[in-house]
């Protein structure tokens, strides 16, 4: 995920992304430039219905591209994330079935955290939560359908997350 340019960084880190997306969708994924150094990765809404009931996910990360001081060269500083699965309520409208979410820039609760449904307006704190487990959650708990071969898919969600947690400074 790191790169020798400033582009470079962030097409390594867009790869990674749709690579991992690529597991449970064939949509397309292009970042969209926001601001000078901030990039916006989004699937929104992208329907699966390929599991037992109708559902969508909404899938963004706002990014920016930074030196990489400890490495060198450049790479991706996620600056937020929101990772939902939805589906329709009781009553037909359509609302987050489960969502992870981190905004520190936009909300009183900086830190990452989960929702859930069942328990509305509760912020249930995590550590940060990369796609690759989140679509691994989707798959496990969801019954969203891979539509890769498991050989596939796994290693996949695999590499990547190592990819992921190597790269990260937050830690």
């Amino acid at each position: 995920m790191a790169g020798k340019s400033k582009s470079d960084a962030k097409d390594d880190f867009c790869g990674f992304f749709k690579e991992s997306l690529s597991c449970i969708t064939d949509a397309y994924l292009h970042p969209i430039q926001i601001s000078d150094n901030r990039f916006l990765l989004t699937y929104e809404p992208l329907p699966a219905l390929f599991c037992a009931e109708q559902r969508t996910l909404s899938i963004t990360q706002l990014f920016t591209v930074c030196q990489d001081k400890a490495r060198g060269g450049y790479k991706v500083r996620t600056l937020q994330y929101d990772y939902s699965l939805n589906g329709p309520d009781e009553n037909g409208v359509w609302d987050e079935i489960v969502s992870y979410h981190w905004h520190p820039e936009e909300s009183a609760v900086r830190e990452p955290h989960l929702h859930v449904a069942c328990v509305p307006r509760i912020h249930f704190p995590t550590s940060r939560v990369s796609v690759e487990r989140f679509i691994r959650m989707l798959i496990d708990y969801y019954d969203i359908q891979p539509i890769l071969a498991d050989a596939v898919w796994k290693e996949i969600l695999e590499r990547n997350g190592r990819a992921f947690d190597a790269m990260a400074t937050w830690k």
